[in-house]
Order: structure tokens, then C-alpha cells, then sequence
């Protein structure tokens, strides 16, 4: 991406809304190769650092009152975005449950992360009607 494409992209979102996109793609990308991949992960030492610094942040913003609520639904968002693009979507039970326990064990259980990727998979599932 050259900077007339930077440029181009931003006039549509703000910085904090670029900035959330980078982080979900990476995390989406490196989540993806650690289910499919028996819990191993694509990410380099520099950027997992960076990610689990923005994942701890969010988390210590449990209220969702540093992030204002339009940052918080286009963060829901982005997620149901990223996600959609996983292979994933299958009405296989197993591989359901392996996603869901992937999510639970990449994230934490206490993450921020980890309900809104979930919701986002479950709403998906049921959007494509693979669960009842």
C-alpha cells in the first residue's frame, strides 16, 4: 500500500479505526493458523508483544469507558468482518467446538476479545444456519 492508497483508506475511517483493523487482521491471521495448526502460532516475538499489549489494554477497559462506543461496535464489527473470511463455517459439531475451545485458549477466558469473537462466530453459525 503505497501513501495515495493510505490516504484513499483513511478518508473512510479514522486512524483508531485503521489502527483496530491492523490489529484484528494480524490476530484473525495468526488465530486462524493456531486452530488449524494444534495450538501453534504464525506470529512473530515483536508483534505478539504488541498485540498482547492491546489486548491487556482493552482488557483493563472492562468498563468499555476509554473506548468510546461506536470504537467498541466498529471493533464487534470488524471482527464479524475478519472472521468471515475463515474457513470455519462448517455445520461439523467438532469442528465447532475446536474453534470455540481455540478462541477460549488463544484469548484467555477473562479477555475482552474472547466474547466479542465468539458472539461474532455463534451469530455467524447461526446467520448460515449451521447451528439450531
Amino acid at each position: 500500500m503505497d501513501r495515495e492508497d493510505v490516504r484513499q483508506f483513511l478518508r473512510f475511517k479514522s486512524f483508531g479505526e485503521v489502527s483496530m483493523d491492523l490489529f484484528v487482521s494480524r490476530i484473525v491471521k495468526d488465530l486462524e493458523e493456531y486452530i488449524f495448526n494444534d495450538r501453534k502460532t504464525s506470529i512473530d516475538k515483536h508483534s505478539k508483544e504488541l498485540i498482547n499489549d492491546w489486548m491487556a489494554w482493552l482488557k483493563d477497559d472492562d468498563e468499555w469507558d476509554i473506548i468510546k462506543e461506536n470504537e467498541k461496535e466498529f471493533l464487534t464489527g470488524s471482527i464479524e468482518d475478519s472472521i468471515g473470511a475463515m474457513p470455519i463455517w462448517k455445520s461439523n459439531k467438532e469442528l465447532q467446538t475446536k474453534v470455540m475451545n481455540s478462541f477460549k485458549f488463544y484469548f484467555g477466558a477473562d479477555s475482552a476479545l474472547y466474547p466479542i469473537f465468539k458472539n461474532a462466530y455463534i451469530k455467524g453459525l447461526g446467520e448460515e444456519g449451521l447451528i439450531s
